[in-house]
Parts: structure tokens; C-alpha cells; sequence
């Protein structure tokens, strides 16, 4: 995850846009990966999980299970990018991200996971 500001960073107002309740928002990136010559698709929501874990996980890299969690709090997307929340909710900016797929069709799908 990395951020960066917006183009233009000049400052008219020092007034903050939002409070710190945005922190606590949460984010779903759904992402699939498709391999059409070998007919071999996936998602990065996995088969594993079923509708009850989704209902409750945010993502934990440090969670064997939650690492697989495609639920992100604004908060936890910051923190991995370095950037200070006050910074973004003052000027804005842009947060990318990167989904890593590895994948060696050689084995089961389940070796085939996002990172």
C-alpha cells in the first residue's frame, strides 16, 4: 500500500475536511485473477471462508487467517502506507494498491493466493 498527495498542495484553509470517525471505515476490495489459456480463474474472497467470517473479519497481516481478509480499515491502509491521517483529511491524496498473485498452476488452486 503506498500513498501520495494531490497535484496541487496549496492550503487556503486549515480547517480539517472530516473528523477521526472516517478512520474507522472499512473497505472491500474484491479482486480476481485469470489465467483464460489454462481455464483457471479466482478470486481473492477465497472458498474457505463463508459468509459469517466475512460479516466479522478486517484485515490482519499478522493473522494467519485475517491476512486472507479482503476487509481493510481505513485506519490499518494508512498505517501500512505511512501516512498520517490528519495530513490526508487536510490536503487529500492518493492510496494505491497492490495485489501480489503467485501463482504455479503446477499445484492446487489453494497454493494460489493473493498477497
Amino acid at each position: 500500500i503506498w500513498a501520495c498527495p494531490v497535484e496541487n498542495d496549496t492550503m487556503t484553509t486549515k480547517i480539517p475536511l472530516l473528523e477521526d470517525y472516517p478512520l474507522n471505515f472499512t473497505l472491500l476490495i474484491k479482486n480476481n485473477v485469470q489465467f483464460e489459456k489454462f481455464g483457471f480463474s479466482k478470486s481473492n474472497i477465497l472458498n474457505a471462508t463463508n459468509s459469517s467470517f466475512l460479516q466479522s473479519c478486517t484485515y490482519n497481516n499478522d493473522d494467519p487467517l485475517r491476512r486472507f481478509c479482503p476487509i481493510f480499515r481505513i485506519e490499518t491502509m494508512l498505517k501500512e502506507a505511512k501516512q498520517d491521517y490528519d495530513d490526508i483529511a487536510l490536503i487529500g491524496g492518493v492510496i494505491g494498491i497492490f495485489i501480489k498473485w503467485d501463482c504455479n498452476l503446477d499445484y492446487s488452486d489453494s497454493h494460489c493466493r493473493p498477497e
